[in-house]
């Protein structure tokens, strides 16, 4: 896996005809992605792909079986995040509320 960190208008290349272009969104933690890639490749989101593995049935059950829990361990993360954002809030509004005294 290749894993880069990239400023705004930054682009990749896969061969000489996928073009991935990075910009940074309006707020919040994400990133949009800008792909230019010939009308005979195939470009889909994550999710979708593997929506479309887990319904083929020529995929193997062992790959199924990743699917569903690199899924599991997505969630788990989310959910780990989640309680980490609301334990920080929780302590900012505390440190607030003491220094106000």
């Amino acid at each position: 896996m290749l894993i880069l960190t990239v400023q705004e208008g930054d682009y990749i290349m896969i061969d000489d005809d996928i073009r991935i272009e990075f910009s940074p969104s309006i707020g919040g933690n994400s990133v949009r992605l800008g792909i230019e890639a010939p009308r005979t490749r195939q470009v889909v989101r994550g999710k979708v792909y593997e929506k479309m593995l887990m319904e083929d049935p020529d995929t193997s059950p062992e790959k199924k079986a990743a699917i569903q829990e690199q899924k599991e361990i997505k969630a788990r993360l989310a959910e780990r995040n989640r309680r980490i954002k609301q334990a920080r809030a929780e302590r900012a509004r505390t440190m607030k509320a003491t220094a106000t005294l």
